[in-house]
């Protein structure tokens, strides 16, 4: 929370409901692939359901979790990335 806090301004938005708290994300400085973050929180167990992500370009992302459960050890053979032929590779400092 405190690096989150050290990079991006935050405000409760106008669009909670009472269901989530919705909040917003501004970065403070300039970053490339991020412009603006919505965090919806459900307001009965206080877990994040949704992030919304918008770039330079006003490009939205929107990520749903679900079926959320916290395990401490995970094995890193569980993830794996292959990039996809012709993908576009960028390099970002951040």
């Amino acid at each position: 929370m405190k690096i989150i806090r050290e990079k991006f301004n935050i405000s409760l938005d106008d669009k909670t409901s009472d269901k989530y708290y919705v909040l917003r994300l501004i970065p403070k400085g300039k970053v490339f692939d991020i412009s603006l973050i919505y965090l919806s929180i459900s307001i009965n167990i206080f877990d994040i359901v949704q992030i919304t992500t918008y770039n330079l370009y006003n490009d939205e992302t929107k990520i749903y979790l679900e079926n959320i459960e916290f395990k401490k050890h995970i094995d890193d053979s569980m993830f794996y990335f292959e990039i996809p032929e012709g993908a576009d590779i960028l390099q970002l400092d951040g």
